[in-house]
């Protein structure tokens, strides 16, 4: 496959904007890009962001974009609580109200 370089470009805005993009011609038809762009926040910090876009998608990657984060130990003890007792036949209403008990 041949690259094509669709844009490579570099801003400087008045918002302090800067945005570099990269392209080529995917395998599927579809425009691979990768890219960053970054300013300057209110609060005196950066936000960064890089980029790419491909037959598989979209994926940012940011320290800014929220990321799941492990379960804490006690909610993780719950659940395989509630687990055992859906396979005792528990069930709870919209409200988590308990409906059914132990015989």
């Amino acid at each position: 496959m041949m690259a094509m370089e669709i844009s490579n470009t570099a801003s400087k805005l008045p918002t302090a904007l800067l945005s570099r993009g990269l392209g080529a011609p995917g395998s599927e038809g579809q425009s691979n890009m990768q890219g960053d762009f970054s300013f300057d926040l209110p609060d005196g910090n950066r936000f960064d962001l890089t980029y790419s876009a491909d037959e598989n998608g979209y994926k940012p990657n940011s320290a800014f974009i929220p990321t799941d984060h492990p379960l804490p130990a006690h909610v993780v003890e719950l659940l395989a609580i509630v687990e055992d007792l859906v396979r005792q036949g528990a069930t709870w209403n919209d409200k988590g109200e308990r409906l059914t008990r132990r015989k």
